[in-house]
């Protein structure tokens, strides 16, 4: 016997097979079931909240990829605009009036993100996804970090 939680989740994914299924594949969405408006824009709310999850964890790996190079000495191509141009991401420093700022280009999700650490008395750090002109589309929740 499964308990009330396994059949809920069970449930879910039936409703998220049957949403994905009706978007993708147009005879699905003529013969399958009905999907709402409102499960639909949980659908993809979802689905940039999972992109978006992974491109915070991109960041978190750029910026150790950045920070080991740069005291390795590695030098970047004089011609490009990019500091660091790694196989998974070119990162470069994006001017800001009170942070030190990253830009970074995630090849493998081709998005955009920064980061930021702002140092006064205390240092945070802040991770904030970007569009291609490094032009900040909003912080991830509870992300800003006290270093110090």
């Amino acid at each position: 016997m499964q308990s009330d939680d396994d059949l809920w989740e069970l449930y879910e994914d039936i409703r998220i097979f049957n949403a994905l299924s009706c978007e993708l594949d147009s005879n699905w969405k003529h013969e399958g079931q009905v999907v709402s408006e409102k499960e639909r824009d949980h659908l993809e709310d979802y689905c940039r909240r999972l992109s978006d999850t992974k491109l915070l964890g991109h960041l978190h790996k750029a910026r150790q990829q950045y920070y080991i190079l740069k005291h390795s000495k590695i030098r970047a191509n004089e011609e490009s605009s990019w500091s660091l141009d790694t196989p998974d991401y070119m990162i470069r420093r994006i001017p800001h009036f009170a942070e030190n700022r990253f830009g970074v280009y995630v090849k493998a999700m081709d998005r955009y993100g920064l980061w930021g650490l702002f140092s006064d008395k205390k240092s945070y750090l802040s991770f904030y996804g970007a569009n291609e002109n490094f032009e900040e589309k909003g912080g991830f929740k509870d992300q800003a970090q006290r270093l110090s």
